[in-house]
Formats: structure tokens, sequence, C-alpha cells
């Protein structure tokens, strides 16, 4: 291997296992090379769950029971070539989950805690009237929602996202300055 003094130089590591294909045991590491050889390997997944969809809302379930398996299948949104991820501890370093609703997925978390996962919530609480967002759970339980987290879970680990920031005649510049 190359010497790199210090470097942490992010690799894929692709290892056929015979499987039909399948390739599970993808593993992206980051290897710490010194002059004087390797000196560290460390896994560096971070799962995004998910930017994409509302999984602690929707479907919570489906990642439990995903987890549980030690993989799903996703789809790449650029070319919709399905490929595999490994959800064990070994080929993943934490989840991000992205929500606006924390509620049905709760409980789950601490299964997730359990299994030696660490995660972020990124939780998206805005207040918006009803007569823009009717979907989403009131600010004031989101709220509460938020501070249960930090309560179980540490102060750390909830992320509030106000976002998006839509200006209408409903929620002006200046509405978002004393909202936020």
């Amino acid at each position: 291997p190359p010497v790199v003094h210090p470097c942490v130089s992010y690799v894929r590591q692709y290892i056929s296992t015979g499987s039909g294909g399948d390739n599970l045991d993808r593993v992206d590491s980051v290897f710490i090379w010194t002059d004087i050889g390797l000196k560290a390997k460390f896994s560096l997944i971070i799962i995004s769950a998910s930017y994409r969809t509302d999984i602690p809302a929707f479907y919570g379930d489906w990642f439990i029971a995903r987890l549980e398996a030690g993989y799903c299948h996703t789809v790449n949104p650029y070319n919709q070539q399905i490929y595999p991820i490994r959800l064990d501890r070994e080929a993943v370093s934490g989840f991000v989950f992205w929500t606006k609703n924390l509620h049905p997925f709760y409980p789950k978390l601490q299964l997730v805690r359990d299994r030696g996962f660490p995660f972020v919530v990124q939780f998206t609480i805005n207040g918006y009237p009803r007569e823009l967002v009717t979907a989403v759970i009131d600010a004031e339980r989101a709220i509460g929602h938020m501070r249960d987290l930090a309560s179980d879970f540490g102060s750390r680990v909830g992320v509030w996202r106000y976002d998006p920031v839509v200006a209408t005649t409903m929620t002006p510049p200046d509405w978002h300055v004393d909202n936020f």
C-alpha cells in the first residue's frame, strides 16, 4: 500500500461472497497509514434514513425488520440500479434519521441503541400554519418529542431543522424570525 504520512484515505472494498452476486460484504472503511505501516482501520458508513422518505414517521417497522435481517436494498436515483446495503454493526458507524414526526418511531430508537448503533435525529419543526401544512404534527407536540429525545438519549442526539423556509403572505420573513 502507498505510504502517506499522515493521511486518512477513504477506500471501498468489494469482497465477493459467492452468494449469487448479492455482494452483501461490501465494506466501506477508512485506513490511516503512517510511515511505519497501517495504523488503524474503521468503518465509515453513516446511513441516512432517510432524506427522501420519512422512515421514522411511516416505515419504522420496515426499518427494524431490515435491521434485524442485517441488510436492505436501495435504488440509485440516478441510474435506477438496485444494490444491497449492509446494516450490521461491523459495516455501519451510525444512522441519521430525518423526520417531521418522531412519535411513531420513538420506541424503536431504543432497539437501535440496544444493537450498539449511535444515531442522530434531524427533526424538522417549523410551526407553519395549518393552511400551509396539514399533515405534520403541531410544533408544541414536536417540541415535546424533541425534549423527550434529549432526556432519554442525550442532548446531542436531536438536531432541530427549520426547513424549508417558505415565505408567503401568512409567513413573511418577520414571521420566520419570530417563529424561529
